[in-house]
């Protein structure tokens, strides 16, 4: 039996930033996993909150370029 699940992936242009709200488009039931990866500066990025809704990252220092997150959860 197949488990439902969310899957998405989001690619984020982020300009000059300490921290960043990203609002999820899809409808999660549960607190997904959230993985991420910045591309760009050389800075440190961390996972400070994460919801169904939305997830906020902060970084090490100002930072302009990408942000890539994969959220993923179960019903």
């Amino acid at each position: 039996m197949a488990v439902p699940h969310v899957v998405e992936g989001r690619n984020e242009i982020v300009t000059n930033a300490i921290s960043t709200t990203i609002n999820l488009k899809q409808q999660h039931f549960t607190i997904p996993l959230v993985t991420i990866a910045v591309q760009g500066e050389n800075v440190n990025a961390f996972i400070t909150s994460i919801s169904t809704k939305n997830v906020t990252v902060e970084y090490s220092a100002l930072f302009t370029g990408r942000l890539h997150l994969q959220a993923i959860s179960v019903k």
